[in-house]
């Protein structure tokens, strides 16, 4: 399959890497750019392993056996518990239901604004990062990215 000019699972990650790298590398932290890297890790695992998704048993995922390094991988990150995290971010971005507290931290002064038209409020000014439940989404994010690195990192 190829959309737009990603024509694999590792063109995608590319993507998404390149995305973080941008969020990373500044003060004035971009929404959009965290959004698409939530989005992306968790559908990139669809990627890798098309089709390979649990069924759903008392709430709780039932996979069948693993046919391939890619379904055993997909299975693995499924598993993962800051996967899951970012599994329910983008689960709630989509049917706006939030599973946790999400919020941002201000504080940047004027002049670490990198543009005006970001500011979704003014008088806060732009997050200089995201949480998740308390927590830096950094930390969430870098995880999973850590799973893909290494996955893609095999020939």
């Amino acid at each position: 399959m190829a959309m737009f000019d990603l024509d694999s699972s590792k063109s995608f990650f590319h993507l998404i890497e390149r995305r973080w790298q941008h969020y990373a590398a500044r003060s004035h932290k971009h929404t959009e750019d965290v959004l698409f890297v939530i989005l992306g890790l968790n559908h990139l695992r669809e990627w890798i392993a098309p089709g390979y998704n649990p069924i759903w048993r008392n709430q709780n995922p039932i996979f069948k056996t693993p046919e391939s390094p890619e379904q055993a991988f997909s299975k693995d990150l499924y598993l993962n518990e800051n996967h899951r995290v970012i599994r329910e971010l983008c689960n709630g971005l989509k049917h706006t239901e939030l599973k946790h507290t999400t919020g941002s931290t201000p504080g940047l002064n004027f002049d670490d604004w990198d543009e005006v038209d970001s500011v979704l409020v003014f008088d806060i000014g732009p997050p200089s990062g995201f949480t998740v439940d308390g927590n830096p989404i950094d930390e969430i994010i870098e995880a999973v990215l850590e799973e893909y690195r290494a996955w893609f990192a095999h020939p």
